[in-house]
């Protein structure tokens, strides 16, 4: 189970680079996807994954934001 209560068959948390706001968000952001290739039809398992592959100021700033400011 993922989240709340999202579940998919065979599912398994991908590996993540962590990003800690230190270098190239366009280069993480490059990363997150093709770490999360096959799953881009699931937009709200996509946007709980990716705090996940954050960690230091980059996990702090994404955790301020609020619903609105994360579209």
């Amino acid at each position: 189970m993922i989240g709340k209560g999202i579940r998919i068959e065979g599912f398994k948390i991908p590996k993540f680079s962590n990003y800690n706001g230190v270098g190239d968000p366009y280069h993480h952001l490059l990363s997150f996807c093709g770490d999360c290739r096959g799953l881009d039809s699931q937009s709200g398992l996509l946007i709980h994954l990716y705090h996940k592959s954050l960690e230091g100021e980059a996990f702090k700033w994404n955790s301020s934001l609020n619903s609105e400011e994360r579209k």
